[in-house]
This record gives structure tokens, sequence and C-alpha cells, in this order.
């Protein structure tokens, strides 16, 4: 019995250790993260109203991360990015117009975008694209749907795509759901949250074969007027098809590619910017939306999009009369 005593106490206290030392090591990891992220860009570029005597224009066309869901009004990233643009800028004046709608997938994103070019005699000079990661549910209006089955509704489409399941080799977990959802009542043409199964391989590429055809067709327009394309990811990778379209595009002059993926710091500071950069919904937060801004200008400014950072208030020349 005193042997069994000794060997329980022994590994009581080695067990004792091991904890403390989990604990201890966890707690200094979290205090190195906390001083990490102390050191970040805090600065959050508060816009005031939209310049009414603008002479640069610039879209931004997506869905709830470019409408701002995560932060107040005001504070989405085109706000910020109007902000940065004309304060670092006193001779020239940018408007971001906000044409981000909650929920809306690439297609519909893409049709805001021409109905706004064909309304506006002054067409933009930049479109900034940020759509795609709702197509896994939200089918309205989708492009890769033909016609005669995206008019018929949500039942419509659902159908077809069961019914091309096996063409576009589609997993047993989409299936499954399809068949689910037309066995459900639907209300009207209100989606699901997921209609198919976004992390399967073929799906994923179903999915960013419709981003591509968005961007093929916003592309084509944009290059008709004279627009350049900003194409903008998410901070995260859930929604891998849309980096896949992007890359199919990331070649083309007129068109720039803004990877925002972890908000662009290393892997090792996760903790850091989702605590600092996110909502709890998990949207960005204001300071989420201004890394955002800020990695989208640098872009822009690479690229020579945007004037320069400064300018120069040209000498007025001497007159006649006071010339010597």
């Amino acid at each position: 019995m005193a042997l069994v005593r000794y060997w329980r106490r022994k590994y009581a206290f080695r067990l004792a250790a091991l904890l403390v030392s989990v604990v201890l090591t966890f707690a200094i990891i979290e205090i190195a993260l906390r001083l990490l992220g102390m050191m970040y860009d805090s600065r959050i570029y508060r816009a005031a109203q939209a310049p009414t005597d603008a002479t640069h224009f610039v879209l931004a066309v997506g869905d709830s991360h470019t409408y701002g869901v995560g932060a107040k009004s005001g504070l989405d990233y085109p706000s910020q990015l109007q902000a940065l643009l004309n304060d670092q800028r006193p001779c020239d004046r940018y408007r971001v117009v906000n044409l981000g709608h909650a929920g809306y997938n690439s297609s519909q994103a893409v049709n805001d975008a021409l109905a706004y070019m064909d309304e506006n005699r002054s067409p933009p000079e930049i479109i900034i694209f940020n759509a795609g990661r709702n197509n896994d549910h939200n089918f309205t209006d989708a492009r890769i749907i033909p016609e005669e089955h995206r008019f018929r509704g949500v039942r419509g489409v659902l159908r077809h795509l069961l019914s091309e399941s096996r063409a576009h080799r589609f997993g047993q977990i989409t299936v499954s759901r399809l068949k689910s959802l037309l066995e459900t009542k639907l209300d009207g043409d209100q989606w699901p949250n997921m209609t198919i199964n976004g992390f399967g391989e073929h799906e994923q590429a179903f999915l960013a074969e419709w981003v591509g055809q968005d961007l093929g067709l916003l592309r084509r327009r944009c290059a008709r007027a004279g627009a350049k394309l900003v194409l903008l990811n998410y901070y995260s990778a859930s929604a891998a098809w849309v980096n896949d379209a992007f890359r199919r595009f990331s070649t083309t002059p007129e068109t720039a590619v803004v990877d925002v993926r972890g908000f662009g710091r290393p892997k090792i500071e996760t903790l850091v910017y989702l605590k600092k950069y996110v909502a709890r919904d998990g949207h960005p937060n204001a300071e989420g939306y201004a890394a955002i801004a800020r990695m989208v200008h640098d872009e822009l400014a690479r690229r020579g999009w945007i004037a320069p950072a400064s300018c120069e208030t040209p000498l007025t020349p001497p007159s006649p009369a006071s010339a010597p």
C-alpha cells in the first residue's frame, strides 16, 4: 500500500507540474500576442460627407463585406478608402460609391455595377469587386443557370441543379441537400443557408466557373469604359472558389487582385487579428475595414491608378509689367 501511495503522489505531482506549465505557456503566448497587437496601426479613417466637387470616382460593389456589416455606419472599407484617398491628396477629390448589399452573390454585384455605369454620365475610373462568398446558397440572377430555369424561382433552380448534379460531379452531401430542399416548403424567393456544399472539390470548381463568368462580363465592360478593375477577396479562406476565379484574371494589366486574407498578417498572428479586426458576427469590424482600405489604397498607388499622395501648388509666373 505504501508503494502504491508513493507512485500516486509521484504521478500526481508530475501531472500538476505539467498542467501548470501548459497554463503558463498559454499565458505567455497570450501576453505576447496582446503586446504584438498594440504595435498595429489602429487608425480608423473617418470620412466626412462625400465631396460634391469630386473629380475622381471609384465604385465598390459586393456583398455584406462591402456594405460594412460588422462596423458602424461610415466605417465600411469604401468610406474609409475615400477618407484615406482625400486625406493624402489635397489637390484631388475622390468619391468612393458603396453599392454593397448584404447577401448578394457575384451576379447581383455585377448587375449593380453595369446598371451604375449605364445610368451615370461620369463612369467610375476604378471598380472594386468583392463578391462570390454567398454563391453557395444564393442563386438569384445566377448567370450560370439557364434563363428558363432561373425565372422559375427557387424550386426551378434547385431542380436544374439536381438534374445537372452528375454532369457537375456534385458530391453526395450536395445531392442529398438538393433533394431535401425540394421536399421542403420554401418561402417564396428566400434561399436557404446552404444550397450546395462549398467544401466539395467539384462544387468549388462549379462556383469558381460561375464567378469567372460574371467577372468576364464585368471586365469586358470595364475595358469599353476605360475603367480599371480591382478584385478583392475575403480575410478568411472559407470561400476558396473566389480565389480560384480571381487567379484567372490576375495576369491582365488592367485588373488588380488585392489579397486581404489574414488582413495581410502572418499566420502566426491569427489570434491577434481575430480579436482586433473581426466583429462577433464574423465580419470585419471598423479596424478590419481600415486594414482592408489601406491594402486597397496601397495597391492602387503601387500601380499608379490614383493621383500622387501629395501635390505642389504651381508658382504663379510674374506678370510682364513686373518682370525685370
